[in-house]
């Protein structure tokens, strides 16, 4: 004889929609109060940041004086860039920058407003200066870049001097080894061992 005993329906081993969406109901204002919590701190955030504005100025490097000799080098190897990067961030040239800035910034500060970059495959500096003031920056980076100019200058105006100073040395030493041999050659016996090496040596 059949059995029609009904069969009790096996328990759900999944939870339905329904229990999601009053689960998410539950939960959706605590969620929703951290997104504008952070949303809120992110936004505070980017209106504290202080702005900062940047300006540059290149500069045309210019390699040092040649002999005949080098007429056929190429600039680039007369000249080495990274040292004249590191010139425009030094001290020497950030205490004329200030000076033309009329800045009370001490050195250290003021580099820290400073950025100098090579462009590549040139003998050109790209000299940055960054402040909050959008004013500054312009005059900034072309202080510092006539800072650089001026700095260089000098140095080449004393290698000069140096130069013409030992060169009207050896002329001192050579018109005082020609008189000398002029004084022997009028004290010695003409043609004498003497007096020939003397004229050999004046000569």
């Amino acid at each position: 004889m059949p059995n029609n005993i009904p069969h009790a329906p096996a328990p759900e081993e999944s939870v339905d929609l329904g229990t999601y969406v009053r689960v998410l109901r539950r939960r959706i204002r605590p969620i929703a109060g951290v997104a504008l919590l952070v949303f809120g701190l992110a936004l505070g955030y980017s209106y504290l940041q202080t702005p900062l504005y940047t300006a540059s100025t290149q500069v045309l490097v210019q390699p040092p004086a040649i002999s005949p000799f080098q007429a056929s080098a190429r600039p680039e190897t007369l000249v080495s860039m990274e040292t004249e990067r590191r010139i425009v961030a030094s001290a020497q040239v950030a205490r004329l920058a200030r000076q033309r800035m009329d800045s009370s910034e001490s050195l250290s500060d003021l580099l820290g407003h400073v950025s100098v970059e090579v462009v590549p495959d040139s003998l050109i500096l790209d000299i940055g200066f960054t402040d909050p003031s959008a004013g500054r920056v312009a005059p900034g980076a072309d202080a510092f870049a006539a800072a650089y100019l001026e700095y260089k200058g000098d140095l080449a105006g004393r290698s000069l001097d140096e130069t013409r100073e030992g060169i009207l040395q050896q002329i001192e030493d050579l018109r005082e080894r020609v008189d000398e041999q002029i004084r022997i050659m009028a004290t010695s016996e003409v043609r004498s061992a003497r007096w020939l090496t003397a004229r050999t040596v004046r000569n």
